[in-house]
Order: structure tokens, then sequence, then C-alpha cells
């Protein structure tokens, strides 16, 4: 995930933390000051869920082909447990990491709200990144980043960009079979109540 430094770098965040006899203090502010998981405390990644995500995947894909025209939607539940049971896999794939665990993605409002916990020093450490999905000037999915914290401390840009190309990339799976070549419609993303759907055609 993060290219270039062997996936040392995410640790980075919190070895200042770790070091110099403040384990035991970086421990308790990041379990006070843990943000909310988006979906639920108790929830459980889905292999049904993330087959789901992975039918719908391919699903729109052939839509694309067949119809001139396609649309997308899937649940936070599905998105979730792919990113959770997979997002390895992709991840290295585009030469990336994922180093994350106990994932969640939720739905609402019109943002993404990606949580999860990485491991340093035996703490597992939770982290909550907000972001906001929108139709850039060329028809593609892009988003923006509007909050972030790691157990109430300020998240590296480093870090926020890493999972922003992840998001993003596992996200436009529908798409990647194109090669750029479709548009979205803009008007048709909606990103609430735990579903994502969006529409548009290939060009």
């Amino acid at each position: 995930m993060f290219e270039g430094c062997g996936g040392c770098c995410l640790a980075l965040v919190v070895i200042p933390l770790l070091c110099c006899g403040l384990v035991a203090g970086a421990v308790a502010y990041t379990t006070i000051n843990a943000p909310d998981p988006p979906i639920r405390d108790n929830y459980q990644a889905s292999q049904a869920d993330a087959q789901a995500f992975d039918a719908e995947v391919a699903r729109a894909a052939s839509m694309a082909v067949t119809q001139g025209w396609f649309w997308t939607a899937f649940t936070q539940e599905q998105f979730s447990s792919w990113l959770s049971l997979k997002g390895q896999d992709f991840a290295e794939s585009q030469d990336r990491r994922f180093p994350f665990e106990d994932v969640q993605v939720g739905f609402n409002g019109g943002l993404m709200r990606f949580y999860g916990k990485f491991t340093q020093s035996g703490v597992k450490v939770p982290l909550l990144v907000e972001l906001r999905p929108r139709v850039d000037g060329n028809g593609k999915l892009a988003m923006d980043i509007e909050n972030a914290n790691v157990g109430g401390l300020d998240l590296p840009d480093f870090v926020l960009g890493a999972i922003k190309d992840q998001l993003e990339a596992a996200v436009n799976r529908p798409f990647q079979g194109m090669n750029g070549a479709y548009f979205l419609n803009a008007a048709t993303l909606t990103v609430d109540n735990g579903r994502f759907e969006i529409q548009g055609q290939p060009t």
C-alpha cells in the first residue's frame, strides 16, 4: 500500500507514541479517543457479501458491453466484506499494501466512512477516514477526503493518500475493464442509507 517503503511507512504514524516510555499513555489515548465503527461494533465480514460484490462488478461490466449503458449498486456490507477479505490481494496486484483489520466502510449522507485497525508493537490502533465520492469533469469517479483521525490523532497525508487510492480503485472495479472509455452520470451518484449507486455509459 505504501510504495517504495516496504510497508514500513505506516508504522511511522505511531512509533513516536509507542517509544521512549510512552506506550501506556499512547494506548490509553488511542483507546479513549477511538472512532466509532460506521456499520456496527460487532460487524464481521461475510464471504457471501464479498462474492455478491464480485458478482455485481461482473454484472455491471457485462451490461456495459451488451446494452450500451450500465448501472451498479452495492451495499456497505458487500463492499466492506470484499475489502476486508480480498483487499490485501487486490492491493498487492497493484503494487500496494493494505495492512488493516476489522475493516468497515459505511455509506451514508454522501460519505464513505472507512474504518480499520492496524497493529503496531502488538497494539491495534483504530482509524477513521471520511471521503466524499464525486464525478469529476471527465465523467470519472473521484474522492475528496473530508475528515480523518487515528485514535484522536491526525493522520499524515501519505496515509490518507494511500487509503484514498485503495478505496478509489476498489469502487472503480465495475469500470476497470473499460480502459477509461466510459462516462459516469453525476446526477445518479447516491451514497446513502448503506448503499452506493451510479449509472454511466461506455464512450
